[in-house]
């Protein structure tokens, strides 16, 4: 009985470093594949964070064009709607200001993708 369980146990310890054996081959082979991934998502989640900052100033500056001859007409009926349109703007437009300036990491991607990766790993293991 000993020698059957041996046996057996022998053939599963072999079965799992097989396995793990062709796990390791394989993740070493997808590696270069999920990091690329990895950037490429990063980047384009930055760059359409700014892109949408850009887009957000554009037309709140548009807005105001009709915003403050309109509050500055007293007896304009949306004095009160351009009001608030000025001040939610101004706050809001403050908020992505500072979303826009930190927020270039597509940029060191595209210039230094190992330090982006090495600033990645760090992170993650704080």
């Amino acid at each position: 009985m000993s020698e059957q369980t041996d046996k057996v146990l022998a053939e599963l310890i072999q079965k799992a470093s097989d396995g793990i054996d062709a796990a390791v081959s394989f993740s070493q082979a997808q590696l270069p594949d999920v990091v690329y991934q990895l950037l490429l998502w990063n980047a384009t989640a930055s760059l359409m964070m700014q892109v949408f900052c850009v887009v957000f100033f554009i037309t709140y500056a548009v807005g105001l064009r009709w915003a403050i001859p309109e509050a500055s007409n007293s007896s304009s009926r949306y004095e009160m709607a351009a009001f608030f349109f000025v001040l939610i703007g101004a706050i809001s437009s403050l908020s992505l200001l500072f979303v826009f300036i930190f927020n270039f990491d597509w940029l060191k991607i595209w210039l230094a993708p190992k330090l982006y990766l090495i600033e990645y790993a760090a992170q993650l293991l704080k």
